[in-house]
């Protein structure tokens, strides 16, 4: 069959404007405005003399062409980049893997020397970041997120289950514990980071409460801080539950209910489909996949 081959840049501009569902996301990971995008999205459907979107005043979507033409196109675009990577020598030995400070410093690095163990001629580097990354403007390759899968345009896997429990220190439950029902009576602290938890926990143990008094507990920039002002018993904190195994083996911090209420908090793994191959990812994935019951 005589190849018929659109130009790439047509391609490229249409492939990321629909993993984004947005002309402009698309553009700002191609480096060109919007209208460039759309320009050169309508002459690819010219070529093509097919609709791939369908366009309204504020979003497109895909028409089911483009949903077809996509599923062949992302695989195609990412096996040239690899294939490109690897005859340029550019297929780095290395990886960046970003996250949140809780989650680096209270669950992966205390871990990290069982990796390194088995892989020590990866560089790895680890990002903590205070905002979920831009996988193409922040150099990053993947990212563990503690967070419900809210981005079509990356690959998520799920690594992990956790969990989001109560704790306190003992002091402020003693000499008796507290009930669930006293949980407006207790100082609670929030994490900017997290801000829904404390809303979500509520919703969960149905205790009707007005947001708006949420809003004025003492709140702290990530999770480490208000751990450490739970056990100088400044208040209850909502904590995933793997981020203070030590602080509950110690008895530093224990359960502030009596009711044992805990949230699915599971930890994912995130990454656009352009890195599934890295060999380094793939390592590291493996990794997590094979030692859950460890980490």
């Amino acid at each position: 069959m005589k190849r018929q081959l659109p130009p790439l840049n047509q391609i490229r501009s249409f492939e990321a404007a629909a993993r984004h569902q947005s002309f402009a996301n698309a553009g700002a990971e191609l480096g060109v405005t919007p209208a460039a995008i759309s320009r050169l999205v309508k002459s690819l459907e010219v070529f093509l003399g097919i609709s791939l979107f369908t366009r309204g005043p504020s979003h497109i979507a895909l028409t089911k062409a483009g949903q077809k033409y996509l599923a062949r196109l992302t695989p195609a675009l990412d096996d040239i980049a690899i294939a490109t990577a690897e005859l340029t020598g550019n297929w780095k030995n290395s990886l960046t893997i970003a996250a949140f400070p809780s989650v680096s410093q209270r669950w992966l690095i205390p871990r990290w020397a069982t990796f390194r163990e088995q892989h020590p001629d990866l560089q790895i580097k680890i990002k903590t970041v205070l905002h979920p990354p831009s996988m193409s403007d922040d150099d990053v390759d993947a990212a563990i997120r503690v967070v419900s899968p809210n981005d079509t345009a990356l690959i998520w896997d799920k690594v992990q289950e956790n969990q989001l429990i109560a704790v306190c220190s003992p002091a402020l439950t003693e000499p008796h514990p507290v009930g669930i029902e006293q949980i407006l009576h207790l100082p609670r602290l929030r994490v900017r980071t997290r801000a829904g938890d404390w809303y979500r926990y509520l919703q969960t143990a149905d205790i009707e409460t007005d947001p708006r008094l949420l809003q004025k507990d003492p709140e702290f920039d990530d999770l480490p801080m208000a751990i450490e002002a739970a056990i100088q018993g400044m208040g209850v904190v909502i904590a995933i539950r793997q981020l203070i195994e030590p602080e509950l083996a110690s008895g530093a911090l224990v359960p502030a209910f009596t009711e044992d209420l805990a949230l699915p908090c599971p930890f994912y793994l995130t990454y656009p489909p352009d890195r599934a191959q890295h060999p380094s990812l793939q390592l590291f994935h493996k990794w997590l996949s094979e030692n859950q019951s460890n980490i």
